[in-house]
Formats: C-alpha cells, sequence, structure tokens
C-alpha cells in the first residue's frame, strides 16, 4: 500500500489496515511509577492471546507466538550495544482506545528506571515462520 511498513506488522500489530497507505501500526509511549521510580513503557496491540506466557522479553526463547506470529519485545537504554534491555509486561495504560475485535492491547515496561542520564527506547520485532 505504498506506507513503508511491511504487512505483517500492519496485520500484527492491529493497528493497521494494510490496503491503506495512511495507516501505520501504534507503538504508545509512556510511563508508569512504582514505589520512588518512573519507567518507561511501551503500548501496542497484539493478537487475542499473543501475550500469553510472557514473562521476561528480550530473547527468542521467551518469546511467544499466537496465529503462527512470533512477538518479541526488546528494550535500550542506550542502543549501544543495541536492544539488550529486558522489557517485562506492565500495568495496561488506562488511557488506551478501544481495541478492535480480535486484537488487546499489551504494555511493556523497562526493567531499569529512567534517569536524567538515559534514555529509553523500545520496538517489537515479529516474525511467522512461512
Amino acid at each position: 500500500d505504498g506506507d513503508g511498513v511491511v504487512n505483517l506488522l500492519e496485520f500484527a500489530l492491529g493497528g493497521s489496515n494494510p490496503t491503506n497507505g495512511g495507516a501505520s501500526p501504534d507503538l504508545i509511549p509512556g510511563t508508569e511509577v512504582i514505589g520512588m521510580n518512573t519507567y518507561f513503557t511501551a503500548s501496542t496491540l497484539l493478537r487475542v492471546g499473543g501475550l500469553a506466557g510472557v514473562v521476561g522479553v528480550g530473547t527468542p526463547t521467551n518469546a511467544t507466538a499466537i496465529d503462527n506470529l512470533r512477538y518479541k519485545v526488546e528494550g535500550s537504554v542506550d542502543l549501544i550495544p543495541a536492544w539488550t534491555t529486558s522489557m517485562q509486561p506492565a500495568t495496561l495504560n488506562g488511557s488506551l482506545p478501544a481495541a478492535p475485535v480480535g486484537w488487546e492491547w499489551a504494555t511493556f515496561r523497562h526493567t531499569a528506571p529512567m534517569s536524567s542520564t538515559t534514555h529509553s527506547a523500545a520496538r517489537i520485532r515479529v516474525s511467522c515462520p512461512f
């Protein structure tokens, strides 16, 4: 559709119509406060059941598969080396829009708290065996 997003991502992340070049998947940044610490979070749509079994994300053994899709959430505080910070399921952001039928919102947070000297980044990798 010419929007620069691979159709597999558009389907897997649910927030984008693969036939509409103006639509794109959502990865919504946020924060979660636990005690005295603030953590970076990222929320996205996954296929219903895509979150099942995800404990700590960042290694292939902790990824989960649903509808032949494998999701892997990765984080970084400096991108050197890239994508080495663990992400884990977090409290769902209460201001998210309703999920489309067949998808559910999932929120992940860095395991390291935010500070004035670090940055936070997250990405979601989606693969399909065929």
